[in-house]
């Protein structure tokens, strides 16, 4: 991942890895105190290189996000 990247991309790494549980776009993005629409560009790049991973919570169109089981090996 180029690591010159906007500084929402990094904060939101930084913040997967720490999260003990999945998180959603509406606690990334009040935890962070970034925007939806820059919480979900930062997201959907993490997913892209693989760094993060998303899933759906049963019964909702919500997104979870966390760090791929590859990265939580490292």
């Amino acid at each position: 991942m180029p690591w010159g990247c906007l500084r929402p991309r990094r904060r939101l790494y930084g913040y997967l890895l720490l999260s003990a549980e999945p998180v959603s776009l509406d606690r990334i993005t009040s935890d962070l105190e970034i925007s939806k629409s820059s919480a979900s560009v930062a997201a959907r790049l993490l997913e892209q290189y693989t760094l993060a991973r998303r899933h759906g919570e049963r019964g909702s169109k919500r997104a979870l996000y966390e760090v791929s089981e590859i990265m939580r090996a490292c």
